[in-house]
């Protein structure tokens, strides 16, 4: 079995996976994956570079290994049990925890995104988001992938930007260089943003209720008065029989008349 033996040979000489990338002008990610052994194909402009950069031949970079040797030495053989671990916070974490942090460890960012579209193709605007966090905020991609998974778990797997960009500059800020820090910093923010939420609920049951001005509730009972008497008007009208108010309408008529004449003799 064909692996690759280039995470060994980047730490021998004590070179990370951006700095290759910057010197030999190649995909940061094409790297990362042959970095972490995920490639099924190894393109043969990005091995001749690194060959080259790295002064190893080709059997250096690409070693068979034994899958019977690759067995025996799993993490379930009885020989590798007792081995110490340095990393304190992971043994505080539930298996399952341990886990899951080994698989954002060890996927690319597109991956991970495809793995929560359900193997859908990743579109064309979450590509740039994943590129510009690789590069322009130059974050490894485990903590990008945590990230990326904080904000589809927080907003209903949706990815806006706005709120990626701002929490990624916070990261960088804070120095985050990996996953075991970038899972505690989430967790922080979602405890944030939950008391932010709860604030401002809060803010909302108590909002002072604005005095209405004294000049504004005269009016608005004056207003009532009006609409009072003409109901009353209306409702004594409606009361009249037809000849009384035939008479009423008759003596509106000739006081009308009456005002159009004396206007026209003046």
């Amino acid at each position: 079995m064909l692996k690759s033996n280039l995470k060994q040979i980047l730490k021998s000489n004590n070179l990370s996976i951006r700095k290759v990338s910057k010197d030999i002008n190649y995909r940061f990610e094409s790297i990362r994956q042959l970095y972490n052994d995920e490639m099924d194909r190894y393109p043969r402009e990005l091995l001749f570079k690194l060959c080259k950069y790295l002064n190893v031949t080709l059997d250096e970079l690409l070693i068979i290994e034994d899958v019977k040797s690759k067995k025996l030495n799993s993490p379930h053989d009885e020989n590798t049990k007792n081995i110490p671990r340095d990393n304190t916070l992971k043994e505080q974490l539930p298996s399952k925890v341990q886990e899951h942090i080994q698989v954002l460890s060890s996927i690319s960012p597109y991956k991970l995104i495809e793995h929560y579209q359900n193997g859908g193709k990743v579109a064309p605007a979450d590509q740039k988001i994943i590129e510009e966090l690789l590069n322009k905020y130059q974050l490894i991609p485990e903590v990008v992938n945590v990230l990326l998974e904080f904000i589809m778990l927080t907003y209903n797997r949706k990815l806006p930007k706005e709120v990626i960009y701002k929490i990624a500059g916070h990261w960088k800020r804070l120095k985050i260089q990996s996953i075991e820090e970038a899972i505690q910093q989430a967790k922080k923010n979602f405890k944030e943003q939950k008391n932010n939420f709860k604030t401002k609920n809060n803010l909302r049951k108590n909002k002072r209720v604005e005095k209405i001005p004294s000049v504004i509730i005269e009016q608005i009972e004056q207003q009532k008065n009006t609409n009072n008497e003409k109901s009353k008007e209306n409702k004594e009208h409606s009361q009249l029989s037809y000849e009384e108010r035939l008479k009423i309408y008759n003596e509106k008529l000739v006081l009308l008349n009456k005002k159009k004449t004396d206007s026209m003799s003046l």
